[in-house]
């Protein structure tokens, strides 16, 4: 079964671990690169690029065009945003502009990437 492959970029190290502890609860998982902003990643071919980018905003960021941006570097994948307090998060894929989670808890988030993303990237969610 493959894992589903997950870009951080820009979050802390606890909110990224408890993020990645949750999915891994679910579904295979494998981080390719924790980042911090304006870092860049170097994917070498299209089987390691992340099927999951996850960012943390910092303030005054606007998640519409860094959203683009990402999935242009990543097109099959899908971008999750975290507002700077964590409370609220947008999903964006080239299919569906973007998907508002608002007050986003830990379990809307997991069933937002085991319900829309995993099934994308070949990975097998149990019920």
């Amino acid at each position: 079964m493959p894992a589903l492959r997950i870009l951080l970029v820009g979050m802390s190290t606890m909110f990224s671990d408890i993020v990645v502890q949750a999915l891994a609860a679910h579904a295979s998982v494998e981080v390719v690169a924790q980042l911090q902003h304006g870092e860049r990643v170097d994917v070498k071919s299209e089987r390691s690029a992340p099927g999951l980018v996850l960012r943390g905003l910092r303030p005054g960021e606007c998640e519409t065009a860094i959203g683009a941006e990402l999935l242009k570097c990543f097109p099959t994948a899908t971008v999750i945003m975290f507002s700077t307090d964590s409370r609220h998060a947008f999903v964006h894929r080239v299919q569906a502009a973007r998907v508002p989670l608002n007050d986003v808890t830990l379990d809307r988030f997991i069933h937002a990437v085991l319900s829309n993303i995993a099934p994308r990237n070949g990975v097998d969610v149990p019920p």
